[in-house]
């Protein structure tokens, strides 16, 4: 029921928000001896990448009237149920909607990217939008609890396999940054760039 019906790093690109971009030059054929893992930067990634180590501290008066001490790990098993969830997925248009922030690259210009650079991603973010949606919304979902009910235990089944598809089609698209990096056309910091960052939109206050 979950499984892709073709493989990410085979299918022809034909995205038509890909056009929105522009068009590369084509890409030049890469040696199969060329090396996808950069080399080590000079200075470590926590100096130019900010909070990249650095531990989130919630204060008492940004949760009011919540405890801070237990918001990150406190979970109501009695609010996760099959029939809940179904009725979050099933909205239109669907949860996952609210990230499809089709945003404007401002750290670089698509033309001067190959072309598996920005049409690659494309593919990507339209087949698993939902599992990044999901990996930002989780739902600690135990054993005991998916025994109790059958349609929590469909779903955390169907969660798994979506992380598990998504997080091999990553891998395959790292390896086209990788290539965009040897030809120092950016850094590892690209992926900071609206264009790639998953946030929800900003919503206009009610009149």
């Amino acid at each position: 029921m979950f499984r892709p019906t073709e493989d990410d790093s085979h299918s022809e690109i034909d995205n038509p928000r890909a056009q929105n971009y522009g068009a590369a030059a084509p890409a030049r054929p890469s040696s199969t001896s060329q090396r996808l893992i950069p080399a080590t930067t000079i200075a470590p990634r926590s100096q130019w990448i900010p909070g990249y180590e650095r531990a989130r501290r919630f204060r008492a008066g940004d949760v009011i009237p919540w405890d801070a001490h237990f918001l990150s790990s406190l979970t109501v098993e009695r609010l996760i149920t099959g029939d809940a969830v179904q009725e979050i997925l099933s909205a239109d248009p669907p949860p996952w909607a609210v990230l499809d922030t089709s945003g404007i690259p401002l750290t670089f210009s698509p033309n001067f990217m190959i072309p598996e650079f920005v049409e690659k991603y494309l593919v990507f973010e339209d087949r698993h939008m939902q599992a990044l949606w999901e990996s930002l919304h989780f739902l600690s979902i135990s054993t005991i609890m998916c025994r109790r009910d059958p349609k929590l235990a469909a779903y955390h089944e169907g969660r798994r396999q979506r992380q598990s598809r998504a997080g091999e089609a990553w891998t395959r698209y790292l390896r086209v940054v990788m290539q965009v990096v040897r030809l120092r056309r950016c850094d590892l910091d690209i992926l900071l760039d609206p264009f790639f960052m998953h946030l929800p939109k900003s919503r206009k206050p009610k009149e």
